[in-house]
Order: C-alpha cells, then structure tokens, then sequence
C-alpha cells in the first residue's frame, strides 16, 4: 500500500532535518573512523615533556582546542561527576575561575549533553550536538521563512558546513553562534503573533543556552546583525502597510524573551561580566579590518593555503579569515536577490550581508567599532558567522525560486547570468593570483580550484536539467537536478570540511616522563625557568594542556586571566607591562630565581637539561631534557610574623599546608606561636570569602595579585570559600525567572495548540 505526504504530513520535514543531521555528522566520520575523542592531541608532539618525534602534528592551528576547550571541558566534567560545582580551576597560574571565564561554557546544552558520556567522549559529544543545533536551527528557519523542504536542508547544511563557522566548532564562539537559526525562527514566529506565548518562553531558553555557550563577542557581533535585519524588515512592513503601526505586541514578545533569557543565564553571565572588568581580554589590541582579498575565500578553499598535514600555509590566519559556502550558494543567493528583491525577508537577509561585511572588511567602520565603549575589544571578525547564515537562507530562497518558478524562463536565465558572473570571477582571480608564490605554493593555489570548477559544473547541470525536465514535462527529471544540486553542494561542504578533524585513540597521550613530574611534585606549582609558551620545544607541559594532567603550572592561557597577576608579576622581576605580552592572554613568565619563586608560591622550576638552575634552587632530578628544580620555603600558603619584617612581601614565611576540600574551597591548618600574617597564594578575584575556627575573616590583598589575612596566635583552621555574590545574585535571578515562567505557562497550557507546524509552512 503506497503512501505519500498528504497521509503524513510531517514526513517531508523528518526527511528534510535528517538529511541536515547526516550531513552535518558526515562530515566528522573520516576523523571518527579512526578513533573516538576528536581534538589535536598530536599537537602537544611538539612541547617539553609530551614531546614525541615519532608523531607528525596534523594541525597545529586549532592547537586551542587541546590548550583551552578540551582541559576546560574535561575539568568540568570531573568537578560535576565528583558533586561539585564548576567555579574555580586550582591548576593554572594562581587558580583561575572556571565557570565565568566566557569559554569553559559549563551550563551549555552542548556541555550539559556531555556530562552523561564518558570523559574521554565529552568534547567528542560538545562537538557533535553543537553541529546538530546549528543545522537544525538553520533548517527550522528556513521552514519558519516558508522555505520549501529542499531549499531549507540546502539552508541548514550550507550553514552547518560553510567555512567561518565549521572552522570554529569546538570553540565558543561557534557554540554561541549555532543558535542562530532558533533565534531568528522564533523571533520570526513571535513577530508574526503566532501563540505568543509560547514562542516567547521557547525564545528566553534559546537566548539563555546561547548566552552560555560561552562567547560573547559572537553575541554582541550576531546582534548587530540581527538588528539591521530587524530594521529592514520594520522599515518595509511600515512603508507597505502606509498604516503607520508596528507589531507591538511582538516587539514585546521579543524583549519579554529578551529579558527572560537574560535572566536565566544571569548566574553565569553577572559573574561573567564582572570578571571581565578585570581581566586582560579588555586590554586587548583592538580587532582590525581583513584584506579584501579574502572575499576570494567565499568561492575557494585553500586559495591561501589550508593548515592541514601536508599542505602550505600562507597568507591571513586561516582561523579567522575561513568563510567558504561554495560558487552554487553564491549564485543562488544571486538569484533570490534578483528575483525575489521585493520581499522584506530577501532585502533583510541581504541587509544582514552588507553590515556583516562592511564590519569585517572596511577598515573605516570597524575602527569605529572599536571605539564604542564596552565593545571595542570585540572580535568583529566573528561576524562572518551570521553573514554565513543569511547567505545559506539567501541561497534557499534562491533554490526554492528555481523549484516554484521553474517555468518561467526568466528565472534560468537570471541563475545562468549569475553562473556567468561568478565563472567569470573565478577567471579573474586564476589569471591575478599565485604571481607572488613560489612554485609549489603556486600549485598548491592553482589545486584550490578544482572544487569551485566542480561546483560550477554541477550547478550548470541541475540548471540544464530543470531546464529540460520543464520543456519535455518530467517532473522527476526537475526533481532530480534539484536533488543532485543539494547533494553536489553538500558534497563539496564536507569535502571541505572532513580535513580539519583529527582524532586519537587515547585522551590525551600519556608519556612517562609527565608521570614522573606528576609523581615528583605531587600538587605543588610548577614554574618554569625560561619563558615556554608558543615556541617549541618549550618546557613542561604546553599551558593549559597541563590540566589534562593533574599537574599544577604558573603558566595560564586564557583571556579571562586577571591584569593584576601581570601587573603583579612584571612589578616583581622587573619585566614588561601586560600589553607586551602577544597575545596578552597567554602568561608564561620566566622565573629566575627563588625570590620570585617564593613570592608565587612556585615550589618547583624546571629548565632545559644541562642549563644552570635558577639562583637559590636545588636540583632534585632530571626528567627526560629537562632539569627539576625545588625552591626552597616556597609553597602554597605561608606564615610570616606580623609587623617589622612582615611588611616585607618578600619576607621567607613558615610553610603551612594548603588542601582542597573541593575545587573551591581551600583550606589550611596551623598553629601560630605570634600573632601572624597568613599569605595565600591564590588569585585574587572576586568571590572569595573566609572563616577563621567558623568565624568571618578578613581577606587582604597580597602583592597585588594575592591574598592574605592577619590571624592571632593560636592553632586556627581557615577556610576559603570561591563563591561569587554575583553568582549567588544570579541564582537567585534564574529562579525568580523560571518560576514566573513556570506560571505564565501553566496560565496558558489549556490554549489550543497549534496546528500551522512546520508541514504548513511550505
């Protein structure tokens, strides 16, 4: 018994999103094929004593992933599955918050997904539901938009898959960004004043998992672009209707949800922001405007080299300047702004293109930008993913014109004049480049374009068979180019993407001579006796990546490390100011000799094999081609008398145990024999509380960067609490929050539900 939609109605969108979730999943197979935990752990091959000459790194480029993402997110994952809550990291600098730092993003969906699989899974699992929310929502949109089922997947994977945002996956950035989709969809639907209510409430949880996933400089940067879309589309609503009104209840709708999902993600997002007064990302130099040049990249991949094994690298970051969707996007993104230039939609989506360009390449508007205040540290450069977006809808209005118009012959020769254009362009830029490479860069460009050619081809062949499927009335023969254009374009998407994921059968490499450290220093602080960030073969293990491991290093790198550990450390030795770091948010210091060390609390230095040891140290053993050195009288928290010598912050105090109850909460045992000073080497942000025997005491700051409190004489027990105000305001907030929510809905869940789905919207 044959069946067919009309007996389903819900079976053309089943298709459409599962064909968006096996595209947006393929692309990471050839990388699972070969083992589970995605990420490039081969990278730390290169640095100190994860060191492996037998291991070629794949790609050193998303060398973040290794030294941020995947220590943050296996750290969260232990800290949650042992009942604790995520807030502070003891292992990096002088500990650094965990939860507010903008990049650990430990309430994301994608995060939150992740704690129920294995550890050595959890950045696999971030990875993989990152990519399906981006898909999905970009097909939900472009069925909100009343796309057809084809032109929607051709949305939804075009945006899942295009370089700016593909590049990114397993960063914050595109964590924040891969909302997008539900955002506009839901707003779309709000707008409209379709069921209110419950579109609002589904929009303040959307806003609130964007708002954690933890990035938001794609926040700030995707709201600009949403707001000159929004205004097109009020503007032309206004001057068409010639009545003067705006959907008011919708724009309340809009900062109803607005509001809500603020609230919501308030216990991240207060702590967040107040941590970021403070932190060195907001001395940042500020972004500046990319070389026209790199508009190339829309149509080529690897036109400036791509950093996979094997091939050259040259030109622009290649992180920050990928932005392919391919010659079939930009064709057919011509043809709905031909042919479909009298809808709001099309004129807001390309109005979202125009800024998102104007933001990225002209040096005029972005240097405006980064004078605004409390933005200007933004990375404007992160408009490319929204631009990705309207251009993947923009390229769905295009296909769904050529689907629904297909007789009129206007429409094949709107989308044959913009294949010629873009060919043409293709011409232009073979004939221009690869005159200032040499020869085997040259080929390697010249290699690049191959896969717009075959986009080409493949677009002029659904073209010629639309064409001929109309004049002889096939329908299947119509059907069929359409088809065979989005699995064209699809697989190009992949093809592009499928090299930029590397796996290992292990999480992470575990050499022998990182278990000797381990076993040599057991929790104390490592420091290193040369400056080891960047340059291999460095010393230890590569900052951040130590986390992996368990071991405690000076080093940090993370963006929301406090200025006053590097006004801290550049008073101390003398060095530079903190804008002198490139880049600013990587601390690496070289630690020379003992005083310094004491004043740190950094028990161990390390320096390579046969260089002399930091003044004042004493040798304890060498481990693969490094030496260990113990700094004596250092450690984590010390006893210094009160007064007279006190005064001195260099003053060599008595050494007090400092052990860990939980990850936040610090605490130390000892017995006074005068009224003393206890210092604690801890980083001093805000949060920190603490008790002395169960009564408050006061917490002082300590050379800058530091703790300390006065204690009496006597055995005390003190102990330390890292637990923001602003944490406990925004609790508090996202209760408030969701009990109000819990009641507005609970007043309107007897409503009829809706029966305009997304079937309806074709």
């Amino acid at each position: 018994m044959r069946t067919s939609h009309r007996d389903h109605p819900w079976l053309p969108d089943a298709l459409g999103l599962a064909w968006v979730v096996v595209a947006s999943v393929a692309v990471l197979v050839p990388a699972l094929l070969h083992g589970a935990s995605l990420g490039p752990y081969d990278g730390l091959a290169r640095y100190g004593l994860t060191t492996d000459l037998s291991v070629h790194p794949y790609n050193l480029q998303r060398g973040d992933l290794v030294t941020e993402m995947i220590p943050w997110a296996t750290q969260t994952w232990q800290q949650v599955h042992h009942g604790f809550l995520p807030l502070w990291s003891p292992l990096n600098g002088l500990g650094q918050p965990l939860a507010f730092n903008w990049q650990s993003a430990v309430a994301s969906l994608p995060s939150l997904v992740g704690y129920l699989a294995p550890v050595r899974l959890v950045f696999t699992t971030q990875v993989l539901v990152t990519v399906l929310i981006a898909g999905t929502g970009a097909y939900v949109a472009g069925r909100v938009l009343r796309l057809g089922v084809v032109a929607a997947a051709m949305t939804g994977t075009t945006f899942v898959l295009s370089g700016a945002f593909f590049v990114l996956v397993g960063w914050p950035a595109a964590g924040a960004a891969a909302w997008s989709g539900w955002l506009i969809a839901l707003a779309t639907l709000i707008l409209r004043g379709q069921h209110l209510v419950r579109w609002t409430l589904v929009l303040s949880v959307a806003w609130a998992f964007c708002l954690l996933a933890g990035q938001p400089d794609t926040v700030v940067a995707s709201s600009v672009s949403a707001g000159a879309g929004l205004c097109i589309v009020l503007g032309l609503g206004l001057r068409r209707s010639g009545s003067g009104t705006i959907p008011l209840k919708g724009l309340l709708g809009l900062a109803a949800a607005g509001l809500a999902g603020l609230g919501l993600a308030a216990p991240v997002v207060l702590p967040g922001l107040q941590l970021a007064q403070l932190a060195i990302r907001s001395t940042t130099t500020p972004d500046r405007a990319l070389s026209p040049h790199l508009l190339v990249n829309l149509l080529i991949v690897g036109y400036d080299g791509l950093p996979f094994n094997g091939s050259p690298f040259w030109g622009t970051m290649f992180i920050g300047s990928a932005m392919w969707v391919g010659p079939i996007v930009v064709v057919l993104a011509l043809v709905a702004l031909v042919r479909r230039r009298h809808q709001a939609v099309v004129l807001a989506l390309a109005a979202v293109v125009a800024v998102d360009l104007a933001v990225v390449f002209v040096p005029l508007v972005i240097s405006g930008l980064t004078a605004l205040p409390a933005v200007g540290s933004v990375m404007w450069r992160w408009s490319l993913m929204p631009m990705m977006l309207a251009l993947a809808l923009l390229a769905g209005h295009g296909i769904d014109e050529l689907v629904r118009a297909h007789r009129q012959r206007a429409v094949l020769v709107t989308a044959w004049i913009a294949w010629g254009a873009v060919g043409a362009t293709l011409g232009v830029v073979w004939l221009l480049g690869g005159s200032d490479l040499n020869s085997v860069d040259s080929a390697a460009r010249t290699a690049s374009f191959v896969w717009p050619v075959v986009g080409l081809m493949a677009l002029a062949m659904a073209l010629v068979g639309l064409d001929v499927g109309t004049r002889i009335s096939k329908p299947r023969v119509r059907h069929g180019s359409i088809v065979g254009l989005l699995v064209a374009q699809v697989a190009l998407l992949v093809s592009a993407g499928a090299p930029l994921w590397h796996t290992e059968l292990t999480h992470p490499p575990h050499p022998p001579a990182v278990a000797q450290l381990r076993a040599a220093v057991g929790g104390a602080t490592v420091g290193f006796g040369a400056k080891s960030c960047f340059i291999p073969p460095t010393l230890g293990i590569q900052e951040q990546a130590n986390v992996l491991y368990g071991i405690h290093e000076f080093n940090a790198y993370d963006p929301m490390t406090a200025t006053s550990l590097f006004d801290a450390w550049a008073l101390v030795s003398g060095g530079t100011s903190p804008g002198t770091y490139v880049p600013p948010s990587q601390f690496c210091p070289a630690v020379t000799d003992a005083r310094i060390a004491r004043r740190f609390g950094i028990r161990f230095l390390m320096v390579a094999h046969g260089t002399p040891g930091p003044f004042g140290t004493v040798l304890v053993r060498r481990i693969a081609n490094e030496d260990l050195y113990r700094v004596p009288g250092a450690a984590a928290a010390t006893l210094v008398g009160r007064g007279g010598p006190a005064r001195n912050a260099d003053t060599v105090g008595r050494s007090v145990a400092l052990e860990w109850t939980s990850p936040s909460t610090p605490m130390v045992a000892f017995d006074a024999r005068r009224p003393s000073v206890l210092r604690l080497h801890l980083q001093r942000v805000p949060g920190w509380t603490a008790t002395i025997d169960g009564r408050p005491l006061v917490l002082r700051p300590y050379s800058i960067a530091m703790l300390q409190a006065d204690v009496p004489t006597g055995h005390h027990v003190v102990r330390l609490v890292y637990r923001p105000t602003a944490f406990v305001l925004g609790s508090a907030i996202a209760l408030c929050t969701v009990l109000v929510m819990m009641v507005v809905g609970l007043v309107t869940w007897r409503r009829r539900p809706s029966t305009d789905g997304l079937a309806d919207q074709a």
